[in-house]
């Protein structure tokens, strides 16, 4: 019911349009076609244009569009021109022409919607220093209002171009390989290696777009394929941080999902499906300074930007396999989703009641993952066998054709990252105290060196390193007003008096209350050994 409501309501658009028409314009009605005037030339290249944008706001489909352009062709040569724009608004509104109040409601958008797009189109060219070749005048006679329009041949409606925005998003040049290095090495300390890794394997992956996208325009069938990124390593090492500041520093639409709380399609929890969402959305604010012409056009832009962002699927190995005998919903299933995502598909979705369709060949996949039970093979990324045994389908490992190790952190990688000018926790703390509570801190070398020793106990990296930082300035933040205007020294008594003091973690003696089988044989036969080895 609601599709016939529709269809009767888009003829009756066609109907009303026609009939409007019709009446602002004089039809020829002959088969001799006169040659055409100069004026009469500029209004027949002027309305297709006219229907073009119409069809570009969106108002009605394309197939209603063609049907109004054969009729205009057919049967009025003249075209439309400005001052026929305000003879059929003048009609419109007359009050003795009978026409339904859906065609009327609906007429009266097009035409509002069209006004306002050349409205708008006037004013940027007009404050635009650099008059172009394409400016056209419609309309001869004085006193005629003037629409800069440019309109494209009939013949090529279809593949016309909006009109040009003032406003474009560029890509930035693509840095060096050693430059990313070193701008990486700023902030990642104590990861040389792996740095040096990821950003071959990131750096590949944009060359790769390049060099694919060259291909396509010489109008050739080969193209690289993709080589997504498996980092391994304990919490806290840097594997989150590096691929943020790269991504960054690429000017590539990034995404970070958490993997542990993928499930299957249908069930509760996020599908993998969601971080292709998520690239929508980060792909979404990034557009949102930018002018288009339609909402078709912004929707274009965002779905360019999300199919070649970067994904990093955090807490990868939070999908291992169950061996429960039941149906694995967030491990075996995952991770037979996850595959043809990353493999290459078309995803359908729906956000904010936008359909997009994003094809997911060209985004990069990054895994990362602390993989406890997995250890390194002197140095250097497991072996594979370790990850099947662990869980994984050698399917989806095979998807992943760069590995990466991080190593994990010790008191000497900690006491740099405390001297560094980038990554510092006592940088980011001094900000904090200077503009906010008007007073500084110093420590020397024997407190830093004892907040490293402690980071390395607590065995949760950076992100302790943090917290031991932190909480050697809150006493002073409490007696902030007794400061104000200081520079406060910290050392290592006032941080054994001031913070937490903790102990190395001891290994967990499990108690089992199961019988010996030796005590249990003495206490069933406590006259000597007979039958125990029966």
């Amino acid at each position: 019911m609601k599709i016939t409501i529709l269809k009767i309501k888009k003829i009756l658009l066609l109907c009303g349009l026609t009939l409007l028409m019709g009446q602002a314009f004089s039809a020829t009605g002959n088969d001799d076609n006169p040659p055409m005037t100069p004026r009469t030339q500029a209004r027949f290249e002027a309305y297709p244009k006219f229907i073009h944008d119409v069809g570009e706001l969106g108002i009605f489909n394309g197939f209603i569009k063609n049907k109004v352009e054969r009729f205009i062709k057919t049967y009025f040569p003249q075209g439309i021109d400005a001052k026929g724009l305000g003879e059929l608004q003048e009609r419109l509104s007359n009050p003795e022409n009978k026409f339904s109040r859906s065609v009327k409601e609906s007429v009266q958008s097009i035409l509002d919607a069209y006004h306002q797009k050349i409205t708008r189109t006037s004013e940027k060219e007009s404050s635009s220093s650099v008059k172009t070749a394409r400016t056209r005048k419609i309309g001869m006679s004085e006193g005629e209002k003037v629409f800069k329009l440019s309109p494209p041949p009939l013949h090529r409606m279809k593949h016309s171009k909006a009109l040009e925005r003032s406003e474009v998003v560029s890509e930035p040049p693509l840095a060096t390989i050693p430059e990313l290095i070193e701008f990486l090495n700023q902030s990642i300390i104590g990861q040389e290696d792996a740095v040096a890794s990821l950003v071959t394997g990131i750096h590949r992956h944009e060359t790769r777009l390049k060099v694919n996208e060259k291909l396509g325009q010489e109008g050739k069938h080969e193209r690289v394929l993709k080589q997504n990124i498996l980092i391994c390593g304990p919490t806290g090492c840097g594997k989150t941080a590096s691929v943020t500041t790269i991504a960054k520093k690429l000017g590539r639409i990034f995404h970070v999902a958490d993997s542990s709380g993928f499930t299957r399609t249908g069930y509760k929890g996020d599908s993998v499906s969601s971080v292709i969402v998520g690239l929508i959305n980060e792909a979404d604010q990034k557009t949102k300074g930018l002018s288009f012409d339609t909402a078709f056009e912004r929707m274009k832009k965002v779905s360019e930007l999300a199919q070649n962002g970067i994904v990093f699927l955090d807490e990868i190995d939070k999908i291992a396999c169950k061996s429960t005998g039941e149906r694995d919903i967030a491990g075996a299933d995952v991770q037979a989703e996850l595959l043809k995502l990353m493999e290459g598909k078309e995803v359908a979705l729906k956000v904010d009641g936008v359909d997009y369709k994003i094809d997911t060949t060209n985004i990069l996949f990054i895994g990362g993952g602390a993989f406890s039970g997995v250890k390194p093979d002197n140095g250097s990324f497991p072996a594979e066998d370790d990850f099947v045994s662990a869980g994984f389908k050698p399917e989806l490992l095979g998807r992943f054709g760069r590995k990466v190790f991080f190593e994990g952190m010790n008191p000497e990688k900690f006491l740099k990252i405390l001297e560094s000018e980038e990554a510092s926790p006592i940088k980011q703390n001094l900000l904090l105290l200077e503009m906010g509570y008007n007073f500084s801190v110093n420590f020397d070398d024997e407190a830093m060196l004892h907040i490293a020793e402690q980071a390395h106990i607590m065995q949760t990296g950076v992100r302790g390193l943090q917290t031991l930082v932190g909480e050697a300035i809150d006493p002073l933040i409490k007696k902030s007003h007794e400061h104000q205007g200081k520079k406060v020294l910290i050392n290592k008594v006032f941080l054994e008096k001031n913070l937490r003091k903790i102990e190395p973690k001891k290994p967990k003696i499990v108690e089992t209350t199961e019988e010996d089988p030796f005590d249990r044989h003495m206490r069933l036969h406590p006259n000597g050994y007979e039958g125990m080895y029966v």
